[in-house]
């Protein structure tokens, strides 16, 4: 049985469900689990975007409902699976693919950092906690929002975190990673506008998740 990482920050993790699944003594958790938990192995050793998307259909197609009951959970709760899981795998793209958590570089999950201060003199500060970020020598240089729903709510939160940022470090680069776009499309050209880029990973998609590590490999070089 997997268990969580130090280094993996203090959130929740998808493995966290898994294994309140597998422990859960109720033969239909304990086989969701078991389903759930070679799904997850499996994406995690290949970081193929079809292969994450098979476990993120897992979630809110075939056990939905036991998951449900064996948990006990509200409605949210399987958004939050879901949520976790993209970040986690986007996380593990930049870090793995790309090893940025060594040397100069550190990437941050759910950690806040600050987004907008005063003047020197006043020393009044705000800080959120974005999806990921990555610091070279604990300066934010990329500030990424992961959303497996967006919708205009979502969208208008992660434009303004974004937005501060900007006018505290113009050179930081943002980005928005999601699977299904529920807001309006005007608001995909206003987004495209203010963030540095949209990256859409779904089934299929390899070429987005390509363009995305191009980007960063990028944006960190």
């Amino acid at each position: 049985m997997l268990t969580t990482n130090w280094w993996l920050m203090r959130r929740t993790r998808p493995i966290d469900y898994i294994n309140r699944l597998l422990n859960s003594g109720v033969k239909k958790g304990v086989g969701a689990g078991e389903e759930l938990l070679k799904s997850y192995k499996r994406w995690k050793r290949s970081l193929r975007v079809d292969e994450f998307m098979d476990f993120i259909d897992l979630i809110q197609v075939r056990w939905k409902d036991v998951i449900m009951s064996v948990l006990g959970g509200l409605p949210q709760m399987i958004g939050q699976f879901r949520a976790y899981s993209l970040e986690e795998y986007v996380y593990d793209l930049l870090t793995g693919k790309l090893g940025l958590n060594k040397g100069d570089f550190k990437t941050l999950w759910n950690e806040k950092i600050e987004v907008w201060r005063t003047t020197k003199e006043k020393k009044i500060t705000y800080s959120t906690a974005l999806d990921l970020a990555v610091l070279r020598r604990d300066k934010p240089i990329i500030a990424l929002e992961c959303k497996i729903d967006v919708d205009a709510p979502r969208l208008k939160a992660a434009m303004l975190n974004f937005m501060l940022l900007k006018m505290m470090d113009e050179s930081i680069k943002t980005a928005l990673i999601y699977v299904n776009w529920n807001a309006d499309e005007i608001l995909k050209r206003v987004a495209e506008l203010s963030i540095n880029s949209l990256y859409n990973f779904n089934k299929g998609r390899d070429d987005e998740v390509n363009r995305f590590l191009n980007d960063v490999s990028t944006w960190t070089h």
